[in-house]
């Protein structure tokens, strides 16, 4: 469950914006921040399953102007088909006037290496 903090909700309605053309992306970017709008949104649905944050943010509270955090956002957008899509983004925002703004979109994290003692997945037979 995502939770309802103004950090998460800047996220939601900034995917929604984006992916399903449902919003206005300009109040939810930071100055200087640019990010043209998808002209034919490619989804009808987003959900935003997880959020998470390098720092608070996540507590319902704002903190004080000019504070970053960086985010890491896992949703589903669910096409015109009804097909739904996992995505990953990796997001950083900053607070003015208030608010949580959407800074940049970063480049998506690698996955951490597997674990010592586990022993990494075999790739299927191959049929020949």
């Amino acid at each position: 469950m995502v939770p309802a903090s103004p950090l998460a909700q800047t996220v939601a309605a900034f995917a929604q914006a984006l992916l399903a053309g449902s919003g206005d992306l300009t109040p939810l970017l930071s100055p200087g921040a640019h990010l043209d709008p998808i002209t034919a949104p490619p989804y009808a649905q987003v959900q935003v399953v997880q959020v998470t944050a390098d720092r608070a943010g996540l507590d319902g509270h704002v903190p004080a102007d000019g504070t970053t955090a960086r985010v890491l956002v896992q949703l589903t957008a669910t096409d015109h088909a009804g097909t739904a899509w996992p995505y990953t983004y990796a997001l950083t925002l900053r607070t003015r006037a208030g608010r949580w703004e959407v800074a940049a979109v970063d480049p998506t994290p690698q996955q951490a290496a597997q674990p010592a003692g586990r022993p990494a997945a075999s790739p299927a037979p191959s049929g020949s």
